[in-house]
């Protein structure tokens, strides 16, 4: 835990529950609308007309929204007590956050490569990250199209889409965790082999 972060959770916690949970659900609504401004920005100078009609007369983004913020802004209040409780007990072994990320590392690292570069490659780096990356890698190809097309309405078309959209977001996460890989490496063999 950084100290701009921990005096962030000292200022958020001193206004008591209610008050931090009211300040933390504002802060949320803002982004949304920022977001939301954005989006509308983005989707203006694309020219998706059509899409941008729907997206706007859409409720169902601003209901899961409205659903979830407090849901989210409840649970910050409690997490943040938690994280400095656990901030403190460090303190007095003499312990940091980044002591026990290391350690954590080192732990989880050792039995991750026994399974081999194959298998971190391909479950984690290209079935996981790839299912994340799939949203934001869709979005992306479909504002890169110069008007919003109308034969993505036929079935067939939607299909091969949604398969070239899959598959790009496979191959992404694949290379980047083929990357990581590298990296965890070298990264375990400094931190429990430190002269080398």
């Amino acid at each position: 835990m950084t100290t701009r972060y921990k005096r962030f959770l000292i200022w958020f916690t001193r206004f008591g529950k209610v008050k931090a949970r009211i300040i933390h659900f504002v802060f949320l609504c803002i982004a949304y609308f920022v977001f939301l401004l954005v989006l509308d920005y983005v989707l203006g100078i694309t020219k998706h007309t059509s899409f941008n009609k729907e997206w706007r007369n859409s409720i169902s983004f601003s209901l899961f929204f409205f659903v979830c913020a407090p849901f989210v802004s409840w649970r910050f209040y409690d997490v943040a007590l938690i994280q400095l409780k656990e901030y403190r007990a460090l303190a007095k072994k003499g312990l940091t956050r980044a002591d026990l990320s290391r350690i954590s590392f080192v732990r989880t690292w050792e039995h991750k490569r026994r399974k081999g570069i194959a298998v971190y490659c391909f479950f984690e780096g290209g079935l996981v990250l790839g299912m994340f990356l799939l949203f934001p890698v869709s979005l992306l190809l479909f504002l890169s199209l110069k008007q919003y097309n109308p034969m993505y309405y036929t079935f067939a078309m939607i299909g091969i889409s949604i398969t070239k959209n899959i598959l790009l977001s496979f191959t992404i996460g694949l290379i980047i965790f083929r990357f990581r890989w590298s990296y965890n490496q070298r990264r375990f063999k400094r931190l429990t082999n430190p002269v080398t």
